[in-house]
């Protein structure tokens, strides 16, 4: 896979709401129901991401699962990055 940013929103919060958004948009859930969500050293972020996600999917409460980014990863991205992985419709940038 690639890993790609598709827009941008001001502020930190906005930025977790239109995560959220995106996902509800294009989850399918297909061959794979579980959402994951990657963190680079913003645990509480993720949490709320979390959070967000679970109120709009509230049977895969269990199946949001969150991770950290590792090493190799993070060197390139940098800390405080959230990603969102998951089955869904193909999303161009």
């Amino acid at each position: 896979g690639q890993n790609v940013s598709i827009e941008k929103a001001k502020g930190r919060k906005r930025a977790l709401e239109r995560m959220a958004e995106l996902t509800v948009e294009n989850y399918t859930g297909d061959f794979l129901e579980d959402i994951f969500i990657a963190q680079a050293d913003c645990e509480k972020d993720a949490n709320t991401l979390k959070e967000l996600l679970a109120k709009n999917f509230p049977s895969l409460n269990d199946k949001i699962h969150i991770g950290c980014i590792d090493p190799i990863l993070g060197a390139s991205c940098g800390p405080e990055t959230l990603a969102v992985y998951f089955m869904g419709k193909e999303v161009t940038a």
